[in-house]
């Protein structure tokens, strides 16, 4: 997506948003599952831990997930302009309200 965004001509830009349009939008989502690493390292006290991964050209939309002490963390990142904020935050409440509704 770095070539992509660096376009500036008005031609460039219909090229992007042609590519953006005709390409497949897939939604990534991985989970490294219970992590059974201690929450002490030296004097160090691990309190939580998360993992995240940048989405590409056709993942605009990713989510991890990993459950570290007992708590499950959940993260998501996006492109934008290719989704806008407002959309995510949809599509994030709608999730973490099946995942609530599954794990109670």
């Amino acid at each position: 997506m770095a070539v992509l965004a660096a376009v500036t001509s008005l031609h460039e830009t219909r090229l992007v948003r042609f590519i953006e349009r005709a390409s497949l939008t897939v939604t990534g989502i991985t989970n490294l599952g219970a992590l059974t690493v201690g929450t002490r390292a030296g004097p160090l006290d691990i309190r939580s831990l998360h993992f995240a991964v940048a989405p590409f050209v056709l993942t605009r939309f990713m989510a991890t997930a990993t459950t570290f002490d007992g708590v499950l963390r959940v993260n998501f990142s996006y492109q934008e302009p290719s989704l806008s904020e407002a959309r995510v935050r949809r599509v994030v409440d709608a999730a973490m309200k099946k995942i609530a509704g599954a794990i109670t």
